[in-house]
């Protein structure tokens, strides 16, 4: 949560340069946030028809600050894609900003809950032998630590799963995904031509609702539950490892 909060504070810090630098055809970067599902429909239009660049900026900016969590960790994630990049030069040099920040955070809290480990167990009542057999039963208890599938799912990855649910994706979404009706319409409306972009938008949609939980192996396993119209083997390379 307080990360989250912190991506939040990062972005209103950045906001009167990102007005300056977005201004410049914020219709791309608004593109890029439909495509994500990271706004309403209504939010959508309303902005869409905001005809003053800077205008539309702002307001894209204020209501990816207000929504917080995932959606504000997406758009961070949009303002580092490589044609987004390409368009805004400048928005390397606030992602290498971004980078320092958070390097010296992490710096300063090592420093603060840094503490010998002989202290911790002196406190604790425990032995330096009964540390390291408890840390390394944790460590081979974890699957996430072998398994590429406890990662975050990528677009990558989504973008390559499209391709494979066929006539069927809007059961997938509605029985297997828990995505209701409306937003279905909305990505169906939205990607007249195209079942693969629809496929995607559903995808990306439920990877922002997830946040943190959006994993591959969660996604593997939602997509194979019982009833489900897609063959389960093409979807193991979402559990091959790394």
């Amino acid at each position: 949560m307080a990360s989250r909060d912190r991506e939040a504070a990062l972005l209103r810090s950045w906001k009167p340069r990102l007005i300056e630098v977005l201004g410049a055809d914020p219709d791309l970067i608004l593109q890029h946030v439909d495509s994500r599902c990271l706004l309403t429909l209504p939010e959508y239009r309303s902005l869409k028809s905001t005809r003053d660049p800077s205008e539309k900026t702002r307001d894209l900016l204020d209501r990816m600050i207000d929504k917080g969590g995932p959606a504000t960790s997406s758009f961070l994630e949009i303002l580092q894609l490589p044609d987004v990049l390409e368009s805004f030069p400048k928005l390397e040099e606030l992602g290498r900003e971004a980078k320092r920040r958070t390097t010296k955070k992490r710096k300063v809290e090592e420093v603060d809950t840094s503490e010998d480990p002989s202290v911790q167990d002196k406190r604790n009542g425990r032995s330096s032998a009964d540390r390291v057999q408890q840390q390394s039963s944790v460590s081979s208890s974890d699957p996430c630590s072998k398994h590429k599938g406890c990662q975050l799912v990528t677009e990558q990855q989504l973008m390559r799963l499209s391709g494979m649910v066929g006539r069927e994706w809007k059961q997938v979404g509605r029985q297997l995904l828990g995505i209701p009706t409306h937003k279905l319409e909305h990505f169906e409306e939205e990607n007249p031509r195209s079942r693969t972009e629809r496929v995607f938008a559903m995808l990306l949609y439920w990877r922002t609702r997830e946040g943190e939980g959006a994993t591959a192996s969660k996604l593997h396993q939602r997509l194979t539950a019982e009833g489900s119209p897609i063959h389960p083997q093409p979807l193991t390379f979402l559990l091959e490892p790394s």
